[in-house]
């Protein structure tokens, strides 16, 4: 797994207290020159100054594992490339605060059509069962047995260029429902004709999710 140290933040942010908003830390980071295009309860995320085809999503309130987060996110964008953002790389955490984040493909949203503006639904997950909403993912998780609990926020989702709804906050970390239907998996991926490349990648992903487990336990 590619997997870095980008310490990209400003010293204030890596101490930054949890019960502090970080609007302050977004102000700080523009003014230095960087190009924040979100920010929340627990996350910044700024485009790549080093390629504008990515972004760096910073995270401040936790420091979980991010290899598991890597693993298990590509095994969901090989299932569904369309509606999971790439994600490049992860990089760890340091001792100041800083939750270490990930390195993914920048998504550029559709341009709303007029009956989008009325309603408001740009950037918002639809009902519609087709395969560019997200509630397909959730429909073909629920047939194999996998529960894709994901944070409803309307700001963590966006209809993509391309018509997907994209679910922009780092996937769920449901490699334990993964290995529990581990066959079922594989028997998807081979009745949905994925590529065998695809199908050798959902397994490396599971053999290393495996292993950290184990790892963990």
């Amino acid at each position: 797994m590619p997997h870095v140290r980008l310490p990209l933040l400003p010293e204030s942010a890596r101490n930054a207290d949890p019960n502090v908003p970080l609007a302050p830390f977004r102000d700080e980071m523009e003014a230095a020159g960087s190009v924040v295009i979100g920010f929340g309860a627990e996350s910044i995320v700024e485009v790549l100054p080093s390629d504008h085809t990515k972004v760096a999503a910073h995270s401040f309130r936790d420091n979980p594992d991010k290899r598991l987060t890597y693993y298990n996110h590509k095994i969901l964008h090989t299932l569904f490339p369309n509606h999971f953002p790439v994600i490049h790389a992860a990089f760890e955490g340091d001792h100041n605060g800083m939750g270490g984040g990930t390195i993914r493909e920048r998504i550029y949203p559709q341009e709303p059509t007029s009956q989008d503006r009325v309603r408001g639904l740009l950037g918002r997950i639809t009902l519609r069962q087709d395969k560019r909403s997200f509630q397909y993912v959730v429909s073909e998780l629920n047939s194999i047995g996998i529960a894709c609990i994901v944070d409803p926020s309307s700001w963590n989702f966006m209809r993509g260029r391309d018509g997907y709804e994209k679910y922009l906050d780092t996937a769920p970390s449901i490699d334990y429902e993964f290995a529990e239907r581990e066959e079922e998996l594989y028997a998807y991926a081979k009745k949905r004709r994925y590529s065998d490349e695809d199908r050798r990648a959902i397994a490396t992903s599971m053999t290393r999710l495996k292993v950290l487990r184990e790892q963990k336990s």
